[in-house]
């Protein structure tokens, strides 16, 4: 379980790092996305989820294990909800964010290719075009 939080508490801090930059927290900008994820050739997904954006609160729910993050950007929390387990836990932005930079701090002087790239990943970008008819 704490395992599963973790992934998900980082990637909300991804995700969510967008919600922190917009201009308010009430943006009138209410939308959502719906996520699947597919592993290598496999027919069914690994991992699905929606994303709600409403009122600059951000509520990302997984599907399996059933679990929820509700980012609020206004009280500067991340609220974790276990619904199999019927636990909650609620994390403050500030804390979220001193341990990731803590965290990317650690995996830039790892010796692990892997957690380097993690820590500060650079992408080449290469456009083709497509092949012609």
């Amino acid at each position: 379980m704490a395992r599963s939080y973790t992934c998900i508490v980082l990637a909300a801090v991804g995700v969510f790092g967008v919600m922190a930059s917009r201009a308010g927290p009430a943006s009138g900008e209410d939308f959502r996305v719906d996520n699947v994820v597919y592993a290598g050739d496999q027919k069914e997904p690994s991992s699905e989820s929606t994303t709600i954006f409403r009122d600059g609160v951000a509520y990302d729910f997984l599907k399996t294990p059933p679990e929820t993050v509700v980012f609020d950007r206004a009280a500067g929390r991340f609220v974790l909800l276990n619904l199999t387990h019927r636990t909650r836990t609620e994390l403050a932005t500030r804390d979220v964010a001193a341990f990731v930079d803590r965290l990317q701090s650690l995996a830039a002087k790892s010796a692990d290719p892997l957690a380097k790239f993690l820590a500060e990943p650079k992408f080449e970008e290469r456009w083709t075009r497509p092949p012609a008819n």
